[in-house]
């Protein structure tokens, strides 16, 4: 729950000596200023106006900022309180942490086997072309057999690629969400399954991926193991990142 709303503070007072409309004597007036702010679980987020009152220090009749006579507004106006920084300050952080956020996203080194991986990603195909990827192939069949109808393995999208003595798999799963987390490893292990059962791979180093629609969420490679990983676990496939670094570096 938010807890939200408007409060006002007392910004300060002046003395004015003026004409009172209600007794017509020419004495002190003590005008208040009050500043009206909205908060979010009250941290003042911004200003959204100010009040003034006049006390007649002789009849004690009080009167709006909107019924100041014209002697008692000009005084006022001349040193009207201005309006704190505080009724600022969640506003403030507010905008000092959007900023904290861009400026990191924007120094941020990007890691160059990131579009490696995204240009591996845009080979996967619910589709595997036997004689192109005829491990992606066979990683279909098998899932088409054994994976429950209600995670829609037909929609299951595939790719592998081999690089020397490294091999990279990647499953996308869109229903991947509505696996329970203790479930979720078991797909990697019917990856591994078929690997250690398949001539000129299974001696391979692992790099499994399988995501969901946005994310990398469990896989397995030789230096985590299996279990939870990210799209970061998955660059090693390409070598280590300093390989990638710009001559100017």
């Amino acid at each position: 729950m938010i807890f939200y709303g408007t409060k006002a503070s007392n910004l300060g007072q002046q003395i004015i000596n003026a004409k009172c409309d209600a007794c017509n004597s020419q004495t002190k007036q003590k005008v208040t200023t009050f500043g009206k702010y909205a908060h979010i679980y009250w941290i003042p987020f911004f200003p959204i106006g100010r009040k003034s009152v006049s006390e007649c220090q002789s009849c004690y009749k009080t009167i709006p900022n909107n019924q100041f006579n014209q002697n008692i507004n000009q005084a006022y106006s001349l040193n009207k309180p201005k309006v704190p920084i505080r009724h600022w300050s969640g506003g403030i952080i507010l905008a000092l942490l959007i900023s904290g956020i861009w400026f990191k996203s924007a120094t941020r080194e990007i890691d160059p086997r990131q579009e490696l991986l995204k240009a591996e990603e845009q080979k996967m195909t619910s589709t595997p072309d036997k004689e192109l990827d005829s491990t992606s192939y066979l990683l279909k069949a098998y899932f088409d057999d054994f994976v429950a109808g209600e995670m829609q393995p037909e929609n299951f999208e595939y790719h592998t690629q081999v690089d020397d003595d490294k091999l990279l798999v990647l499953v996308e799963i869109p229903t991947l969400k509505n696996l329970a987390n203790d479930q979720k490893p078991l797909i990697t292990q019917m990856i591994n399954q078929l690997i250690d059962i398949s001539e000129g791979i299974k001696d391979k180093q692992r790099y499994i991926g399988v995501k969901g629609n946005f994310v990398y969420d469990v896989g397995s490679t030789p230096v985590n193991g299996s279990g939870d990983i990210s799209a970061k676990d998955i660059y090693e496939f390409f070598g280590p990142k300093e390989n990638f670094a710009s001559p100017d570096n």
